[in-house]
């Protein structure tokens, strides 16, 4: 898991949307083609969280 937070002020009046934005889409294609989840929490004013879950191969471990 990857996890990581700004303390800014959020991404605008709507704060960061997973629906919008070339970057946050492909971000989220490249994890789920992945087998992972992202999740992203940016309320106005408070800040970005993003964390990004992969499972681990076996074979890596």
């Amino acid at each position: 898991m990857a996890d990581q937070s700004s303390w800014g002020v959020g991404r605008g009046v709507g704060g960061a949307d997973l629906r919008h934005g070339s970057g946050l889409i492909g971000l989220t294609d490249r994890v789920e083609a992945l087998g992972g989840t992202l999740t992203l929490d940016s309320p106005p004013g408070c800040g970005t969280h993003l964390e990004v879950c992969l499972p681990l191969d076996e074979a890596i471990l």
